[in-house]
């Protein structure tokens, strides 16, 4: 078990998440979903490190003034409380992948040390995340209409 995965477990425990609210999936089913998003969402031909520095088209990115990401992923995203899968970056193989919702993600974002993290719909359709920049970023049309409506209202670009 890596530190990323110790930090979210600890974290899970202490929000006493069951796992039909947060569930590590197991490698071969997460390997299969790290694969799938890597193909949707980055268009390198390598296997980055950072997927945010290679998002298809379009993509979209601000950085927060005042607040953590996490506390804000939950008003940008379509739906907060719909499945999807949470990938935080690692230094294993291919990323832990978790079966959760945003709005149960954030809460454990809340309770881990800092790391990049990717949230994405189990359809693929968009991707949300942030890097260790404190940069919000996305792809996915509602994904980068969310951003760009709140860094222009917000003067974040």
């Amino acid at each position: 078990m890596t530190d990323a995965q110790r930090d979210i477990l600890e974290a899970a425990t202490t929000l006493r998440l069951s796992p039909d609210q947060f569930r590590q999936l197991p490698d071969a089913e997460a390997e299969q979903v790290y694969r799938a998003a890597l193909s949707r969402f980055v268009t390198s031909s390598f296997e980055p490190r950072w997927w945010w520095e290679h998002l298809s088209e379009p993509h979209a990115g601000f950085q927060p003034d005042g607040v953590h990401g996490f506390d804000l992923i939950s008003q940008l995203v379509p739906d907060a409380d719909a499945a999807l899968y949470f990938v935080a970056e690692d230094d294993s193989p291919f990323y832990p992948v978790y079966l959760t919702t945003t709005r149960i993600a954030s809460a454990v974002l809340g309770e881990c040390f800092t790391f990049e993290y990717y949230l994405f719909p189990t359809d693929l359709s968009w991707l949300i995340g942030e890097n260790h920049h404190d940069v919000i970023f996305g792809t996915g049309e509602p994904i980068v209409r969310a951003i760009n409506a709140r860094s222009n209202a917000t003067g974040n670009a």
